[in-house]
């Protein structure tokens, strides 16, 4: 017997974007992708423990660029990035 899991494009990315891109910096706590509209572009909320400076920032988000084109997004889908502060 065989079993196929399924995993969308939103959970892949999400998954990988924890396993890489936040353990490289330790400002950043967590990441959630959401979806908006019909899919086609994902939102990326990096939470945050502390401020980001534009070098940690430049990092962050060349990485997450890399990481999303190595998944093979179909055409049109695209993301967007965001910080939101982790409420202690």
């Amino acid at each position: 017997m065989t079993v196929v899991v399924f995993i969308n494009m939103r959970e892949k990315f999400e998954r990988v974007l924890n396993k890489i891109v936040v353990p490289m910096n330790d400002r950043l706590s967590g990441v959630e992708v959401s979806q908006m509209g019909m899919g086609e572009i994902y939102k990326v909320t990096f939470l945050i423990n502390d401020r980001i400076d534009y070098r940690d920032g430049f990092d962050i988000e060349n990485e997450t660029r890399s990481l999303f084109h190595m998944l093979s997004p179909n055409k049109g889908e695209d993301y967007i990035v965001q910080y939101k502060m982790v409420e202690e």
